[in-house]
């Protein structure tokens, strides 16, 4: 699940990292980051600390990191128990990776762009002093 996310992020541009795997494999080595922490997520906690990231892919045991490093948050493997029906998501294919990279894109897009509040030309009440043109819808 580590490689397969790996190499999706690298296919979309970005450079996967900080990584943490809750066992040590040699198949670990082939990944392209520079480490791989065998560990858990209070792990994960101290490696974001000294390397920020703009995204966490990882269970829902995550959401509390998630929240405190102010990180959106891709639920992937298990458990997956704070979302209903999220264990139900596609991931694979053709159809599960353009969701997973709209989901992706809608995250990172809601973190980095905000915008401004809309308010209406023609809202009631609004300004005391009518704008030109608009003295001939008191007529």
């Amino acid at each position: 699940l580590l490689a397969a996310w790996c190499d999706f992020a690298r296919s979309q541009g970005m450079q996967p990292g900080p990584l943490v795997a809750p066992t040590s494999h040699p198949s670990l080595r082939q990944l392209p980051v520079e480490q791989v922490v065998p560990g858990d997520l209070e792990d994960l906690q101290q490696l974001l600390s000294h390397q920020p990231a703009d995204l966490l892919v990882a269970n829902s045991h995550a959401r509390d990191l998630a929240e405190q490093f102010a990180l959106p948050l891709i639920r992937v493997g298990f458990p997956l128990f704070d979302r209903l029906g999220e264990f139900r998501r596609v991931r694979q294919g053709y159809a599960g990776m353009r969701d997973t990279l709209f989901e992706l894109a809608n995250l990172l897009r809601d973190r980095h762009h905000h915008t401004a509040l809309y308010r209406s030309p023609l809202r009631q009440g609004a300004d005391p002093q009518p704008a030109s043109g608009d003295a001939y819808a008191a007529h």
